[in-house]
């Protein structure tokens, strides 16, 4: 007698929200997969469970992640035996798209010999040899799944824009996803004191110098805890919201889907996501920074990323992000390098350019050291007066009032595209461009108001200060802070002679094109005769040679190898330092 065959089952469950996660919805749905299987003596495969918990099917993230997505994939891999059944309790649990990418989806599965049975409320089972009939009662309990959907999307909308006309009007709260200092008492939005005075240090750090890579660093030595949803620790990214983000100003911008997103709420391509929905709400959160301190920590981070470089863990390099190697072209990096063996064997932070560090060129060492000390020494000789030029005019009008024209295009084109303007791909071309340069123009007007707010004579005061103080290590990041506003670059030839290693050096102040020159000399060691090192200003020669040109470094190198004994007999008449 043969063997009877029954079939391989598979349950799939799914509801769309948590709060139905409370209910009875998957007790339901399985108690229904099971009456059938032992009514038509089927196999349910018990070892797969198949439930997607909160997931909305109405724009298909469900068949991009999830229980139905690894079991679409397993039916085109052919891991699935054609003639097994799948059960659901309601068509719009397979999907509520609509209807024409819901008959695509089950049509596909149809066809790869997979019966799809829905249980309830009347029985109905579909298979690739179904009448037009029967297909049509399945395709239309999809369909009206996907207009109940749609309803409840449309109201949404609806709800979601008096919200926002609310909150314009009256201050009314459109949202309880609040940023993490703010909380929610009797109706009203107030500040969280603990994480207010945490958000705050954020803002001092930066002011101070402190990069974002160190303000992670500090916190997570502090052992602070995080927020919410971050298990991981603290992240540059976060920080870096919140100390751009006008969120800590008190300002809401309202934000709504922008047109063409796919089935994950993701831009397709040539697309954006999400559009700015009307002016920011100014007043809506209560404001914890105020607009003087925020200017001042995002100038603080657009000099950073203009001259990025992490800061050592020993000594804060005073120089980061503006020193430039004149014979690679590259920026200058502090490496660890080692020296002397045996006994004598130590390590010591040295100069040395990013294009040998990579291997991309050969290159000289200088020890950070004896180069910073030079420095300094003349720095603090310096008359500020014989390097600072006239304050530039006033920028700030201008760039708002650009800023402002800015957004009325904005407006425009974002009009266009909710009014179904045909050429959709080129206004969002345009609009991404006018965010680009929008964010320019924010960040000069930010330097602007900074600069006019801080005259380069007042930040020359406070760093001539500092730099009597330069290894007070709590002074460090300030005084590197307001170098990286005083000073444009600094160019550095390192020229290798038999019995001196010179450092020829230009200092570009902002605002000035003339640089100050100096050569550091050091002299080599010998047996009884330690290491040596003299500073002095260079020869109107040395002047002329700008070390931003081939020429200029080839007249450099020939100056420092001519005149090498000269050099070294500097040290009768200089102030000579051991090294």
């Amino acid at each position: 007698m043969p063997q009877t065959i029954h079939p391989i089952a598979y349950s799939y469950l799914r509801y769309s929200s948590d709060p139905q996660g409370d209910g009875d919805s998957i007790n339901r749905q399985t108690t229904l997969s099971h009456a059938w299987c032992e009514k038509n003596h089927a196999q349910l495969d018990s070892t797969r469970t198949m439930a997607d918990r909160g997931i909305s099917a109405y724009r298909g993230k469900h068949r991009q992640r999830g229980a139905l997505a690894a079991f679409l994939a397993d039916i085109e891999a052919e891991r699935i035996p054609r003639g097994s059944v799948l059960l659901i309790e309601n068509m719009d649990r397979l999907t509520s798209e609509r209807p024409v990418v819901a008959v695509n989806l089950l049509t596909s599965i149809l066809l790869a010999g997979i019966r799809v049975v829905q249980l309830s409320p009347d029985e109905i089972e579909l298979s690739e040899d179904s009448d037009l009939f029967t297909l049509f009662r399945g395709q239309l309990a999809q369909s009206r799944g996907h207009d109940e959907s749609k309803t409840k999307t449309v109201r949404g909308e609806s709800a979601w824009k008096g919200k926002k006309q609310l909150a314009r009007s009256e201050g009314a709260i459109v949202t309880r996803r609040l940023p993490a200092w703010v909380q929610e008492k009797n109706g009203k939005l107030v500040p969280v004191p603990q994480r207010v005075k945490l958000v705050r240090k954020f803002f001092d750090l930066t002011i101070k110098g402190n990069g974002l890579w160190l303000i992670v660093k500090h916190l997570t030595e502090q052992k602070v805890p995080t927020w919410g949803r971050a298990k991981d620790g603290w992240s540059k990214t976060y920080i870096h919201k919140i100390l751009t983000g006008k969120v800590v100003l008190g300002e809401y911008q309202p934000r709504k889907a922008g047109p063409n997103t796919d089935a994950n709420g993701k831009a397709k391509s040539g697309h954006i996501a999400s559009v700015e929905d009307g002016d920011p709400i100014l007043g809506y959160y209560p404001p914890v920074i105020d607009q003087e301190t925020w200017e001042k920590a995002n100038l603080a981070l657009s000099s950073r990323s203009d001259k990025p470089g992490r800061i050592g863990t020993k000594t804060t390099n005073l120089f980061t992000g503006l020193l430039k190697d004149a014979k690679t072209r590259s920026p200058m990096r502090i490496a660890t390098q080692g020296q002397g063996n045996g006994k004598s064997y130590r390590r010591i932070r040295t100069l040395i350019s990013a294009a040998a560090m990579d291997g991309r060129a050969s290159s000289t060492s200088f020890p950070y050291s004896v180069f910073e000390e030079a420095l300094l020494s003349k720095l603090r000789e310096i008359n500020p007066d014989d390097v600072i030029c006239e304050e530039p005019e006033s920028e700030s009008v201008a760039l708002t009032e650009e800023v402002a024209a800015i957004d009325r295009k904005v407006k425009t084109i974002q009009k266009q595209l909710l009014e179904g303007e045909e050429n959709i791909p080129a206004l969002v071309s345009v609009l991404k461009s006018l965010d680009e340069k929008k964010q320019d123009r924010l960040k000069q007007l930010t330097l602007a108001r900074q600069a006019e707010a801080n005259p380069r004579s007042e930040v020359w005061s406070e760093a001539k200060s500092l730099l009597e103080v330069a290894h007070d290590k709590s002074h460090r990041l300030r005084l590197r802070e307001l170098m990286s506003n005083i000073i444009e670059d600094v160019w550095v030839l390192i020229v290798p002679l038999d019995e001196v290693r010179v450092a020829s050096v230009q200092i570009f102040f902002r605002g000035n094109d003339k640089p100050r020159c100096y050569l550091i000399a050091l002299q080599r060691g010998r047996v009884g005769r330690p290491a040596s090192w003299f500073v002095f200003s260079t020869s109107t020669q040395v002047d002329n040679c700008d070390l931003r040109t081939p020429n200029g470094v080839a007249k450099t190198e020939k100056f420092c190898t001519d005149n090498e004994e000269c050099l070294l007999g500097n040290q009768s008449c200089q102030k000579q330092h051991t090294a």
